[in-house]
């Protein structure tokens, strides 16, 4: 599982002269609200890293976390951001800022070509295939 130390320095330190865009997401148990956040996955152009966001010492990795996913110099690519935006907020108080969520966007494109509004769930799997 991935260290503080071992996740890019700009992502540890957002600025707006290196903006980045990662993709981004969570897993858990009844993973929400009132469920628990247990591993994050953050993917960069270069590498994937797995954050274990039970084990370590007073959550010390997703503290580290929390100015790249509050930031708005970086980019959150996410499907289904609702669960994973509640389980970060009750569990560790991080407010997301600046995501792109596939299943709106997918939602507000088949909106646009259908002239009316669509409230269909897409799953990151069937968006990929459609």
């Amino acid at each position: 599982m991935t260290k503080a130390s071992e996740l890019p320095a700009a992502f540890l330190a957002p600025s707006p002269s290196s903006k980045l865009v990662i993709g981004f997401d969570n897993e858990g148990v009844k993973l929400g609200r009132d469920g628990t956040l247990c591993v994050m996955q953050l993917a960069f152009d270069d590498a994937i890293y797995i954050v274990d966001t039970i084990e370590g010492e007073e959550n010390l990795v997703m503290k580290a976390c929390k100015a790249a996913l509050e930031s708005e110099h970086v980019t959150k690519v996410i499907h289904d951001c609702k669960r994973d935006s509640e389980a970060l907020y009750f569990q560790f108080g991080i407010r997301l800022n600046n995501v792109v969520d596939t299943q709106i966007a997918y939602s507000l494109i088949e909106s646009q070509e259908q002239g009316k509004k669509v409230n269909d769930y897409i799953s990151f799997v069937d968006l990929l295939a459609d």
